[in-house]
């Protein structure tokens, strides 16, 4: 007789989530893509700890997989429906977390920061913090969304020369998008 478990369910729920989320991701990039998004640059200082953390919880993902799928494999073969979870699920978690790895992009559409974009439109304001005991220096950016208004942190070195190109690029594509909704070209 078959035993129904908890891990039986919960392994095809999570192969479900991944592929609503990474379809979600794609239809985003596809849209993003239409709209002749060009990277201008990378921020270097940002996010450097969920980088380090991304890329550690994907090697120790990969290690434990491979554990788990060659125990697998002992236990009930190549063809059963555990290994081949055991191998789709860590794909999936992969494809998941590459992006979270990546820098932060500056683009001609806003600001790209972990999987979210932040559209030069939407920004309300843009706090420079002073910077802190590491030397590093913040900018917290208000923007809206379809439901409330939310904020992000940026990270720099204290006198970093992206910290300048970034109020340039800021002031540049804001005062754009305003100049479009008012009607006005430059």
């Amino acid at each position: 007789m078959n035993d129904i478990t908890i891990t039986s369910l919960l392994y095809p729920v999570m192969i479900i989530v991944c592929l609503i989320i990474i379809y979600s991701n794609e239809k985003k990039r596809r849209q993003y893509r239409k709209e002749n998004v060009e990277i201008l640059y990378f921020l270097n200082e940002d996010d450097k700890t969920m980088r380090l953390t991304s890329r550690l919880l994907l090697a120790f993902m990969m290690l434990s997989s491979v554990a788990v799928l060659l125990d697998s494999i002992k236990r009930t073969g190549l063809y059963s429906i555990e290994t081949i979870t055991m191998i789709v699920l860590p794909i999936m978690f992969v494809v998941l977390y590459v992006p979270l790895s990546r820098k932060t992009k500056i683009t001609t559409l806003g600001i790209f920061k972990r999987l979210n974009l932040v559209r030069w439109g939407d920004i309300k304001g843009i706090d420079y913090i002073k910077p802190d005991i590491k030397g590093r220096q913040k900018a917290k950016i208000l923007y809206k969304t379809s439901y409330r208004d939310m904020t992000i942190e940026i990270v720099f070195k204290k006198d970093d020369e992206q910290l300048n190109e970034f109020k340039k690029t800021v002031k540049e594509y804001r005062n754009k998008k305003k100049d479009k909704k008012s009607g006005r070209e430059k």
